[in-house]
């Protein structure tokens, strides 16, 4: 496998970016960046690599990583017709040291992003709810985009 450090390209004026991509079945690239990243799968199956932990996924499966962990995504396995894809949300990687996160209200989103910095798989049902806001973020700007993510923080925040 082939190792790359990737630099994720976030718009002028944003804080994070939201938005599908297709994963490659004949990638076997390990990467990393300093980004915050929130992944979601919605087609494709196959092994995740993150750090020195190797498991599977399937569609629904949503990790948190923090800055600099290395991680890949290999595809073994796709439906007939539908695309290998993931939603994925990039974040600067001082997003936490803003003063927007340094309220009392956001204290326990903080807590979970510096948490993140091997990885956070997270199961269960409510992943649903997750999945929906991230989906809506794909198409939405502004201010209305930071709202979902924020909706999003709350639903991570109550997986059980």
């Amino acid at each position: 496998m082939e190792f790359v450090y990737e630099k994720i390209f976030v718009p002028h004026k944003h804080s994070f970016i939201t938005r599908r991509l297709k994963m490659d079945p004949h990638s076997e690239k390990i990467h990393s960046h300093k980004n915050y990243e929130l992944n979601l799968i919605t087609a494709g199956s196959g092994r995740r690599i993150i750090g020195n932990h190797i498991s599977s996924y399937t569609p629904g499966d949503l990790v948190l990583l923090g800055p600099n962990i290395s991680h890949c995504w290999e595809v073994l396995e796709t439906e007939p017709g539908k695309e290998p894809e993931c939603v994925v949300t990039h974040f600067y990687e001082n997003i936490i040291s803003s003063d927007f996160f340094n309220i009392p209200e956001l204290e326990e989103v903080y807590n979970l992003l510096q948490h993140a910095d091997s990885g956070i798989h997270f199961k269960g049902p409510k992943i649903a709810k997750v999945a929906a806001t991230l989906e809506r973020m794909v198409t939405l700007k502004g201010l209305e985009r930071y709202i979902e993510l924020l909706k999003v923080f709350n639903h991570l925040l109550k997986i059980e």
